[in-house]
């Protein structure tokens, strides 16, 4: 990505979380409003799940809006900015032993900013620890 989109994410990186946050929100109303098809197959899912209560999809959809926001904070700023958002990271040894006994491993998270992930770790613990989808940029390509 080149030019004035990776200017704008990288501006957009500057932005205190709660203010992506904010945006985030908006964002996931305006997919919600605009796509029938999103509408329907996040309804469907969430009752398919046991939620099909309308809290819990209005949290979703401001959910999946901030999870897209926070990206350009995720991928542009420094490792130690992206740590110290990490609140909690509970349940890592485990994941981590099974890595070492060569298990497979599917981290799926809420926020992709709000976890223990490989761009939020130094790149020494990613690279004995962490399998990415970039080779080259810390850890195994499988």
């Amino acid at each position: 990505m080149q030019g004035f989109p990776r200017f704008l994410l990288r501006l957009a990186a500057i932005l205190p979380l709660r203010v992506l946050h904010a945006v985030g929100t908006v964002l996931g109303w305006a997919v919600y409003g605009i796509s029938p098809t999103y509408r329907a197959n996040l309804r469907a899912n969430l009752a398919q799940a046991g939620y099909p209560d309308s809290g819990t999809r209005r949290a979703a959809i401001a959910a999946a809006g901030q999870m897209l926001a926070e990206l350009p904070a995720l991928w542009f700023r420094p490792h130690e900015k992206v740590r110290a958002l990490v609140r909690e990271a509970s349940g890592v040894e485990a994941a981590y032993a099974a890595r070492e006994r060569g298990q497979a491993l599917l981290f799926l998270t809420p926020h992709l900013a709000a976890s223990k992930s490989p761009r939020s770790m130094p790149r020494a613990e990613c690279r004995s620890r962490c399998s990415t989808a970039r080779p080259g940029w810390g850890g195994s390509s499988r």
